[in-house]
């Protein structure tokens, strides 16, 4: 994956296949077997033909999720030089083979260490792909970010809000991520979690 280190290994599995991203590349495979169906790949061929940093860049540090609701991936990799920003694709359709929609959402500091998380309501007023990040002027950490980006807009293709809320001293925190066959209850805001100073507890935001 480019030879770094750390490798920054991410996967996940979804109806059929099986995606490895190993920090600036990745492979697919199918789930029964696991023969390879796409061999190893730049990370940012998710945007070619986007344009912009999402496409001419390829800085690793990537996030696949498998979105079993929708029955849908959703591919991203951070960009290290300004305007920084979060490069998010989500394929059209089960089939990591076929087409994409790209996004790049841009942050005023560079954000590391990305987790990517899914949550939808059962009154569908809560549908976000969730996103943490944590960032940085220059060296010096500034917070982490919980960011919520409009899930039911990317599953088209269309526009997609974002709402972010920077600066918690919370290095770490991770969006919980909705698994399993049920919603959460109707009007059930996305949660972002992280321990507390002395490791004995956690935070809920």
């Amino acid at each position: 994956g480019g030879g770094c280190l750390p490798p920054d290994t991410e996967g996940d599995v979804g109806d059929q296949y099986y995606i490895q991203w190993v920090n600036t590349s990745f492979t697919i495979y199918d789930k029964t077997d696991g023969s390879i169906v796409q061999a190893q790949t730049p990370g940012n061929a998710f945007w070619t033909g986007f344009g912009g940093k999402c496409e001419t860049t390829n800085s690793g540090d990537p996030l696949i999720t498998w979105d079993a609701r929708a029955h849908r991936w959703i591919a991203s990799q951070f960009v290290t030089s300004s305007p920084y920003g979060q490069c998010v694709a989500v394929s059209t359709t089960s089939d990591p083979l076929g087409t994409w929609y790209r996004y790049e959402f841009q942050w005023p500091y560079f954000g590391d260490y990305g987790k990517l998380a899914v949550w939808t309501d059962t009154g569908q007023s809560q549908d976000a792909y969730l996103l943490t990040t944590h960032e940085f002027n220059g060296n010096s950490f500034v917070g982490a970010a919980m960011i919520a980006m409009q899930r039911d807009a990317m599953l088209t293709g269309a526009d997609a809000a974002v709402v972010r809320f920077p600066g918690y001293d919370a290095y770490g925190i991770e969006p919980i991520n909705l698994t399993g066959p049920l919603d959460a209850p109707a009007g059930s805001c996305p949660a972002y979690v992280h321990f507390t100073a002395d490791g004995t507890a956690y935070e809920f935001w």
